[in-house]
């Protein structure tokens, strides 16, 4: 016989009445929740996320990079682990939330620093971030910004806010 585990799922609840939350959980055998809660690998929780709710965030694009920077990694190697793989983070966490601007900051200088192969004190940028952002048919490098894409993100955040108003 299998028996299904509930160690890792839990009942939310919002204004039901006690002796309702008592008797459901009895039936499903589920622990009763709270938030926040971890889901997918990013922080819910019925209130506003403040800029320590993004450390995981930053603290998984530094782990890789910290991961990375044993290693020898050619510019155009260290470029496209930026592209293709730490980018992908922020654009995840992006498509949900609204990134605090000391986050997207943040993040976007531990990019600058893995790309120039500097420490978390020094480093020696060849060329200006902003540079290196623009498209590749302007002398860019084709990373995409951070910024602009926080901007993007925000309106797809707003739009969705006004079209479930309607």
């Amino acid at each position: 016989m299998n028996s299904l585990s509930t160690q890792g799922s839990g009942l939310l609840f919002s204004k039901v009445a006690a002796h309702l939350v008592h008797s459901l959980e009895s039936v499903v055998n589920f622990q009763d929740g709270h938030f926040p809660i971890k889901y997918l690998g990013v922080p819910l929780s019925s209130s506003r996320l403040w800029k320590d709710d993004f450390c995981p965030l930053v603290e998984k694009i530094e782990w890789r990079i910290e991961m990375w920077g044993s290693k020898h990694f050619s510019f155009s190697g260290q470029l496209q682990l930026i592209k293709s793989i730490l980018l992908t983070y922020q654009t995840y966490w992006s498509s949900m939330f609204v990134l605090p601007a000391g986050v997207v900051k943040e993040i976007e200088g531990n990019l600058r620093r893995f790309l120039w192969g500097g420490t978390a004190d020094r480093f020696i940028a060849r060329v200006s971030w902003q540079q290196i952002c623009k498209p590749v048919a302007t002398g860019g490098l084709g990373v995409p910004s951070i910024a602009e894409a926080y901007r993007a993100f925000i309106c797809k955040h707003l739009y969705m806010g006004c079209c479930e108003q309607q």
